[in-house]
Parts: structure tokens; sequence; C-alpha cells
């Protein structure tokens, strides 16, 4: 009975541990731990995502999209006349209603230019990509205040577009104009990255544009286009979805991924949010089918959800990568509450690869239980509805009726109900 007694107090004190652990701003990863009792079960294969951020280096996630906003749309240097409708777009801004503060916005654009790095920035949000360049560049041409934050959210629009030396024009004048350690991060990985592609080769298909080391990948390429290929058909169906535009992937050795990368050992891939770009080492396809298929989908679900959805809940983001992946022997409940596996950029941060694996394992299975009861279409229109702003509430609400805060609070209890 006492023996009983601490094994429960146990467990309850790990589980409260590790909640708080995650939520903590200061916490360290090296001291974590899955609760106790708590085995995780084997995927498919071992999770195969390292970061859905990284790499390249993060340039401005997190960020308070207000404050960014409020900057440049800066009363102080407004005109006078125009103050009050530029405090009326931050309202509309604030509020998630993009749409309506951008037909603000561009009622007053032909008399103050200065609106247009603010205007970029809701294209930014929206993943209008050429629109959000278009009023950059003329932000700039018309010698914009925000400079420095003009130039850096550049940076990751022309790498996503695969425009390297345009970003780097822009890497080189921001940093000129302030020294932002995440800039000079990033200029270092760019320096590892080129460095590493000396001497690679491209091989394009339909939809994916293949980089890779021809001596070393050998002719592992051609079956890494036919699996994309694969992924392309297959997650299109699942999610009625075909994007348009053209995925490039680059397939390393062992080596060089972990020294561009820098990603932890059991990473199998990586998709770079700010490039749009996936990663994968691969050491020889011969017998690796299997777990190439699985880090692929993977991978190119994140890209796909990308396309959409510029910053769902990570949670979200990787439980679908997991379930169209081929998802896992078995679910579990929310042990982790799901608010604390939102928005920390990559499970990697939990450090104790049982903890990344179980966050892993959780976030497949409230994917799986969302889709069992509302189905892929809601899904998908909870994705639109993130991807065009606004409170997280209201998005949940309006594609599943069910808030955020309800979801959180009630998945758990409901999914065992449902198994009983």
């Amino acid at each position: 009975m006492i023996r009983a007694l601490l094994i429960a107090l146990l467990f309850l004190a790990c589980v409260v541990g590790t909640y708080f652990w995650i939520k903590s701003p200061a916490s360290q990863p090296q001291t974590s731990s899955l609760p106790v009792g708590q085995e995780v079960p084997s995927a498919s294969v071992p999770p195969s995502s390292a970061a859905v951020q990284n790499p390249p280096p993060v340039l401005s996630a997190p960020e308070n999209t207000a404050a960014v906003f409020s900057e440049l749309t800066d009363t102080e240097t407004a005109r006078k006349e125009l103050r009050e409708t530029y405090a009326k777009a931050r309202e509309l801004f604030n509020k998630g209603q993009f749409a309506e503060a951008l037909v603000l916005l561009r009622q007053i654009e032909p008399k103050d230019k200065s609106v247009l790095a603010a205007i970029g920035y809701i294209h930014y949000h929206r993943r209008s990509m050429d629109e959000a360049i278009a009023a950059f560049e003329e932000a700039l041409q018309h010698k914009t205040a925000n400079e420095y934050n003009v130039r850096k959210y550049l940076v990751e629009l022309y790498l996503h577009k695969g425009e390297r030396t345009r970003a780097k024009e822009h890497l080189e004048r921001a940093l000129a104009i302030r020294h932002d350690e995440q800039l000079k991060a990033l200029a270092a990985w760019m320096a590892r990255e080129d460095s590493a592609h000396a001497g690679y080769v491209d091989e394009k298909g339909d939809r994916f544009r293949i980089t890779f080391d021809g001596h070393a990948v050998g002719h592992a390429s051609r079956l890494v286009l036919g699996i994309l290929d694969d992924a392309y058909r297959t997650i299109g169906r699942e999610m009625n979805y075909y994007p348009t535009k053209t995925f490039t992937v680059i397939i390393y050795t062992q080596r060089d991924f972990r020294d561009v990368t820098r990603m932890p050992e059991w990473a199998g891939g990586a998709y770079g949010i700010r490039d749009g770009i996936i990663r994968i080492p691969v050491r020889g396809a011969e017998g690796q089918e299997q777990l190439l298929r699985r880090v692929l989908f993977h991978e190119y679900t994140h890209a796909l959800i990308h396309t959409i959805c510029a910053t769902p809940p990570l949670w979200l983001n990787e439980g679908l990568a997991e379930y169209l992946s081929g998802g896992w022997s078995s679910r579990t409940t929310q042990k982790i509450p799901l608010t604390a596996l939102h928005d920390n950029g990559s499970f990697a941060r939990l450090g104790d690869v049982r903890l990344v694996h179980f966050a892993y394992w959780e976030s497949y299975s409230a994917v799986a239980y969302l889709v069992e009861r509302y189905g892929m279409d809601r899904i998908m229109q909870l994705l639109k509805n993130m991807g065009s702003g606004g409170d997280m509430n209201r998005a949940f609400t309006e594609a599943l009726s069910i808030s955020y805060d309800e979801l959180v609070n009630t998945w758990e209890p409901e999914w065992k109900k449902n198994r009983r």
C-alpha cells in the first residue's frame, strides 16, 4: 500500500514537473525526463523530424507581431492627419483582421509611402510571398525608417524563393545597420552550407528539385524523387490539396547533414520553415526504403502545411506529419498539456530523446483524435483559418465548433471514454 502510494506520488510529481519545466522560458533541456512508468511505443520507425523551424537559424520567431506592426506604423513619424487611420489599422491587425487592415492601409498608401513596410508585413503573415517582397522592396526605394526590419524579412523571403544571392545582399545590408546575433548566426550557417554544397548537382522532377553530391549519394536521388512524387499524390489525396510550387530537397551525407544543420544525432531530417527546404541525410538507400519513405512523407507534410499556415501550433504541425507518414502503433493521452507543446519552436529543445519521442507520440495521438472526430476536410479548414490570421480560439471554433481552450481541457477524458 505504501509502495503504491509512493509510486503514484512520484508519477504525479514527474508529470507536473515536466509541465512546468517546458513552460519555463529559462528551462534547460538536459534535466528533462519522461513521466515515470510511461513507456513510449515504437512508431513505424523512430520519429524522423528534428525541428520545423531549423535550419536555417530562426530570424523572427517567436516575435510579438503586434509590437512589430506597431513599430512599422509608428505614429510619431506618420503624418498627423493619418495617425487615426494608422491606429485603426493596428487595431484590426491585432484582432487578426489582416485583410481589413490591408484595405485600410492601401487607401492611404498614395498619400504616405511609409505605410509600405506595414503592407509588406501583412502580406508576409498571409504567406503572400511575392506581394510581401514587392511591398518591402518599394518601401526601401522610399527610404523607409524601418530599413533594418524590412531587410531582415527580405532575407527570409528571398531564401524561401531560392534566390540566395538576393538574400545575401539584404543580409549584409541589415548587418551593416545592426549587429544582430540571429543574423550573424544565419550568415555563418549560409557559409557552412555553401562550403558543403561545392560540387553538388541538381535533378528536377515535376514538383521537386533535388540537390545532392552525385559522388557520395549515388543513385539515391532517383529513389528520393520517386518517394516524394508518391508523397505528393498520397498526401494530396488525403488532404485534398496539391500545391503548385516546386519544393527543394537537399540530400546530404550523414556528416555534412550534422555539420550544416547542427541537428541532434536522433534527427532523421529537417524542414526549414525560413527557407522552405527539406534536408535529409542518406547513408545509402539499400535496405533503408521504409525509413526514407517515412522521413520524406513527414518532411513533405511540413512543407505542405507551411504553404497554408505559417505558424500552426507545433503539436498540430508535428502531429499531422506523424499521422500522414505512418503513425504510431498505439496512442497516448494528454500527459503534457498541449499548450506546453504549442510554440516552443522545436521538440529538440526538450533535450532528453525519450521526452522528445513522447512529444511526437502525444502530438500524433491528438491529431488522430481530431481526424477521427472531425475529418481531414475540417482540419484543412482549421489550417486555412489560422493561415488567414486571427485569434486561435476563433480559428478552432469556426472549423471544429470547439475552441482551442476547450480542446485542451476535454481531449484526454473524451479520448478515454471513446476507447472503453
